[in-house]
């Protein structure tokens, strides 16, 4: 009788290690993940945190423009916990700092947020060392302070000396801070989406970190004619691959494999 009940303690040990989630935290401090677009000139501009959209997030109307980028602070991380091939979203913290120049020069917006993103009863499939989410696994609020400032002139550009600021034109008053949120959506022209779809990651060999990751519609533009409404994004990895439609179909079909192997 001894021996069955160690037997059955035995196993019943390795069934509850085997079933135990095990949670991974991705570090993410340090990686230009946070992307928002603007028509203006210095969007594309490297030297004032621009550069190109993502292949999802060019804009067509009223001309391509280009996007701010921006890095996550220290502190920022995302977490999962995977059991198998099962991933649930945990959580993620995303700090940011963004300084955007648009206007020559006579608007300076300074954003400090946060950005908590929540489970919203979704989950994702690992299949080798990808993770495919299902939609809507995830969903954030952000909260934050804003600040509309100049630099000071002369400013290289067509802003002449002395012509002070212009942050009356997108409604707030200068030097003063402000909250963020709603403000950024209103100048922005945009609505938040709820809930988040996260795509897909692409993890390294020890699943112990993102190196590529799928573009997060963070914001979606009012303009009901622009094909691409993506208006800000953000991502979990430096890199921000744009894959073919055969991918994700590909990667749909290994994840209904793998659902229907363990019904």
């Amino acid at each position: 009788m001894k021996r069955i009940l160690g037997m059955v303690v035995a196993v019943a040990g390795v069934l509850a290690f085997s079933s135990a989630a095990m949670a991974v935290t991705f570090d993410l401090t340090g990686v230009t993940g946070q992307y928002s677009r603007s028509s203006d000139i210095f969007a594309a501009n490297p030297v004032y945190s621009g550069g190109p959209c993502p292949t999802s997030m060019v804009a067509e109307i009223p001309n391509p423009g280009g996007c701010f980028h921006f890095a996550y602070g220290a502190g920022s991380s995302v977490s999962v916990d995977i059991v198998g091939t099962d991933v649930t979203f945990v959580g993620a913290t995303l700090n940011v700092h963004a300084v955007a120049v648009v206007a020559s020069g006579t608007i300076v917006l300074t954003t400090d947020y946060v950005s908590t993103l929540t489970n919203a009863g979704g989950g994702g499939v690992l299949s080798g060392d990808t993770i495919l989410w299902n939609s809507g696994a995830a969903d954030g609020s952000v909260v934050g302070t804003l600040t509309c400032t100049t630099l000071a002139p002369p400013f290289p550009g067509d802003n002449p000396p002395g012509s002070g600021s212009n942050c009356g034109l997108v409604g707030l008053p200068p030097g003063v801070t402000v909250p963020a949120y709603p403000a950024l959506y209103s100048i922005t022209n945009s609505t938040p989406v709820h809930p988040l779809d996260l795509g897909w990651w692409v993890l390294n060999g020890a699943h112990d970190s993102i190196i590529k990751s799928a573009l997060v519609t963070g914001t979606t533009t009012n303009n009901i004619d622009e094909p691409n409404p993506t208006s800000s994004g953000f991502t979990f990895a430096n890199s921000v691959p744009e894959p073919s439609a055969a991918a994700l179909v590909l990667l749909g079909l290994g994840a209904l494999a793998l659902r229907s192997r363990k019904a």
